[in-house]
C-alpha cells in the first residue's frame, strides 16, 4: 500500500499531537497511540476532511489539557526572570558561580550558585519575580564543583533551608511556616533534584532561600520557583479575619482554620481569635472541593475555612487595598450541605465600604433566595454579588448563619482603580432601596433580592477631616481659656466678698475697753478666751486697712500681744494675793459694782492701747 505526501504530513502531525497528549497524561501510555492513529490514517474510508477534523479535535484537546495543568499553579517562574533580578549574599566567583547561575534550566550540572565560604551565617539567594505571584513549590539541586587542589569534582548542595518572601509594599520579610510554627525548615537528603510543595500557596514578589545547613566546602545550589500568576485580586494588600474553628472529636483534617495566613495572629488564651496584616487561603487561588463531612482523612478539607455559630458569633472578613478602587462585583466560593442540617449557605452577607478603615458606608446586604438554596444543595459553588460600582479602600464582609457552620474557600473581586470622586456631605442619608440582582452561578441564572442601604451619601475627604479636626482643637482651646478666666474672676470676687463681710462685722460691733487698773472691776481682758477673740478681731481689722498701714498694724499687734500677756500675768498675781488677804472682806460692795465701759472710736482705742502698753512696760521694769 502506498501513501501520498498529504497522508504522511497528516500522520506526522497526529504523531506529534499524540506525543504531547502523552506528556500531558491525557492519553494513557499503555496504549500504542502511534499504531492506532497510523492505522486510522491508512484506511481509505477516512476522507481528508475527516482527517483534518480529527487533527483539530486533538489540537483542542491539547490546549484544554494545558489550560487544566495551568490551573494547578505549578509552572516554572524563574525561566523568564532576567539575570539582573537575581541576587545573593555572597559568591566565590561572580562569572562562574554568580547568583543568576542558580537558575535551574538545561545548563550543565557544573554551573550553579555557590556561597563564598561554608557555614556562612544567613547565606541566601534571592529572586525578584517582578510582581506579586502565587508560589506553590520550590525545587533545588546540587552543583558539581571541581577542587582546584586535587582536581576531583564533588557535589556540594544545601541540606536544609527556609523560605522567606516579600510582597509589594512589605518592609519586613515573611517566613513560610506550617501548623502555626514560627518557621519551617526544608530538609534535603542528597544532591539530586528535590521538590518541596508548600502546604498552601503563598503570594510573593521577592523569594529568598536562606541556607541553614549544607554539604561540602561551600554551599551550592540551583533552584526553581513553581507557581502561577495572581489574578482577580489587583491592589489587595491584606485581609483581617476571624480565625476559623476546629471540629471536635474527629481525627485527621479536623481543622477549618486559615493555615496559610502569613500575618499577625492575636491569641486569646488557647484560642486564636483574629488574624490581620496578612494574606492566606481566601486569596491563594485554590478552590475547595466537595467531600463527605465525616471524611476528615481527606486532605481537601485544608482548602476550606469554617466558622461555627457556638464559637464565633459574627464571622467577619475585612479586605484592605492599596488605593481607592471601584468595585463591580465580589464572588464567594462556598459549600452548601443542607443534607447535614448544619453546613449550609450563609443566611446573608453584609458588605460595607470605607476609605480610611474606620468609617464604613454604602452597605450592601445580599440574601440568597430559597430557590437558589434548593438548586445548589450539596455543592461547592460560586456566589456572585453585584456591588454597583461602590468605591472604597476597605471592604468588610459580615456573614450571618443559616445553619451551624459557614464554609468558604476563596474570595475574588472585580474592580478597577477609582477615578471618580463621591460628593462630600456632612449629613447622613439612610434610605433603603430594594433592587433585584441577576447572578450567574455555575451556569445557573437566578434572581435574588439585594437590599442596598446607603448609610451615607459620601465620606469627607482627608483634607476636610484635617480641617475639621484642627477647628475642633482650636475651639476646645478657646473654651478652656474662657473657663479658666471665669474661674479666676469667681475666686477673686469670692475673696473680696469675704473681706468686705469681715469689715462690716467689725464695724457693726461696739468695741469696749475695760480699765485693767481699776480695782474691783470686772476685767474681761484677763479672760484668755476673750483675749484670743480680741486678737482675732484686731487681725481681721488690720487686713481691711490700707496697704501703707499694714506694716505698722502688724508691729502694733505683736507689741500688744506681748504687753497683754505680761499684763495678764501681773494682774493674775495681784488678784490671787488680794483674794488671800481679803477673803473675808466686804462682799456686798463687790456685788454692787458694775463694770464701767464706754464706746470709743478706733483712734481712741489705739491711743489707750499705747498708753496701757507704756504703763505695763514701766511696771515690768520696776
Amino acid at each position: 500500500m502506498t501513501y501520498n505526501l498529504g497522508d504522511c504530513l497528516a500522520a506526522c502531525r497526529v504523531t506529534t499531537l499524540c506525543y504531547l497528549l502523552k506528556q500531558e497524561k491525557v492519553i494513557s501510555g499503555k496504549q500504542n497511540i502511534f499504531k492506532i492513529f497510523l492505522l486510522s490514517f491508512r484506511s481509505k474510508n477516512i476522507s481528508l476532511k475527516m482527517k483534518e477534523t480529527m487533527i483539530k479535535l486533538i489540537s483542542l484537546l491539547v490546549v484544554f489539557s494545558r489550560v487544566s495543568s495551568a490551573e494547578i499553579c505549578d509552572s516554572p517562574l524563574s525561566i523568564l526572570i532576567p539575570d539582573s533580578q537575581w541576587s545573593a549574599s555572597s559568591t566565590i566567583n561572580h562569572t562562574l558561580f554568580g547568583a543568576y547561575h542558580g537558575r535551574m534550566n538545561n545548563s550543565p550540572e557544573t554551573v550553579g550558585w555557590c556561597s563564598s565560604t561554608a557555614k556562612e551565617e544567613k547565606a541566601f539567594i534571592e529572586v525578584d519575580l517582578g510582581r506579586n505571584m502565587l508560589v506553590s513549590a520550590l525545587s533545588t539541586v546540587g552543583v558539581l564543583v571541581k577542587n582546584d587542589s586535587t582536581g576531583n569534582s564533588t557535589f556540594m548542595y544545601v541540606s536544609q533551608y527556609f523560605l522567606a518572601y516579600k510582597r509589594d509594599g512589605d518592609l519586613k520579610w515573611r517566613r513560610y511556616h506550617r501548623n502555626d510554627v514560627s518557621v519551617t525548615l526544608i530538609k534535603i537528603n542528597d544532591s539530586r533534584v528535590h521538590k518541596h510543595h508548600l502546604l498552601t500557596p503563598r503570594i510573593a514578589r521577592r523569594v529568598r532561600l536562606v541556607l541553614d545547613q549544607g554539604i561540602g566546602d561551600r554551599w551550592c545550589l540551583k533552584m526553581e520557583i513553581h507557581g502561577c500568576s495572581w489574578t482577580k485580586h489587583d491592589g489587595l494588600v491584606s485581609y483581617r479575619i476571624s480565625q476559623g474553628n476546629i471540629r471536635q472529636n474527629l481525627p485527621g483534617w479536623n481543622s477549618l482554620r486559615d493555615n496559610g495566613y502569613d500575618g499577625t495572629r492575636l491569641a486569646f488564651g488557647k484560642k486564636i481569635g483574629v488574624l490581620y496584616r496578612g494574606l492566606g487561603q481566601l486569596t491563594d487561588g485554590v478552590i475547595g472541593r466537595n467531600a463527605d463531612w465525616n471524611d476528615t482523612g481527606n486532605p481537601i478539607w485544608i482548602d476550606w475555612i469554617g466558622w461555627q455559630d457556638s464559637k464565633t458569633s459574627d464571622p467577619t472578613v475585612t479586605f484592605e487595598f492599596s488605593s481607592l478602587r471601584k468595585f463591580s462585583s465580589i464572588r464567594f466560593h462556598v459549600l452548601n450541605l443542607p443534607s447535614h442540617h448544619e453546613k449550609m449557605l450563609f443566611s446573608k452577607v453584609v458588605l460595607s465600604f470605607s476609605r480610611d478603615g474606620e468609617y464604613f458606608a454604602w452597605k450592601t446586604i445580599y440574601e440568597p433566595s430559597m430557590a437558589k438554596r434548593s438548586t445548589l444543595r450539596n455543592k461547592a459553588v460560586w456566589i456572585e454579588v453585584n456591588l454597583d460600582g461602590n468605591i472604597g479602600k476597605h471592604v468588610t464582609c459580615e456573614f450571618v448563619y443559616y445553619g451551624w457552620w459557614v464554609l468558604i474557600s476563596e474570595v475574588e473581586f472585580k474592580s478597577e482603580v477609582s477615578i471618580d470622586h463621591i460628593p462630600e456631605t456632612e449629613q447622613n442619608i439612610v434610605p433603603v432601596i430594594t433592587t433585584t440582582a441577576n447572578t450567574v452561578d455555575n451556569g445557573i441564572n437566578t434572581t435574588d433580592k439585594t437590599v442596598v442601604e446607603e448609610s451615607s451619601f459620601g465620606e469627607p475627604s482627608d483634607d476636610s477631616r484635617d480641617t475639621v479636626l484642627i477647628g475642633c482643637l482650636a475651639a476646645a482651646g478657646v473654651i478652656g481659656v474662657l473657663l479658666l478666666c471665669v474661674l479666676a474672676v469667681l475666686m477673686w470676687r469670692r475673696r473680696s466678698r469675704r473681706t468686705r463681710a469681715a469689715e462690716q462685722d467689725l464695724n457693726s460691733r461696739a468695741i469696749r475697753i475695760i480699765n485693767p487698773g481699776k480695782k474691783n472691776s470686772l476685767n474681761r481682758r484677763n479672760d484668755p478666751g476673750a483675749q484670743e477673740i480680741r486678737f482675732e478681731r484686731l487681725k481681721m481689722l488690720g487686713k481691711g486697712m490700707d496697704e501703707d498701714e499694714d506694716d505698722e498694724v502688724e508691729e502694733m499687734d505683736l507689741m500688744m500681744d506681748k504687753c497683754n500677756l505680761n499684763n495678764a500675768r501681773l494682774l493674775m498675781g495681784k488678784f490671787s494675793i488680794k483674794n488671800i488677804f481679803h477673803l473675808s472682806g466686804d462682799q456686798d460692795t463687790s456685788r454692787n459694782l458694775r463694770p464701767q465701759s464706754r464706746e470709743i472710736s478706733l483712734e481712741e482705742e489705739k491711743a489707750e492701747v499705747l498708753a496701757e502698753m507704756r504703763k505695763v512696760s514701766e511696771s515690768s521694769d520696776e
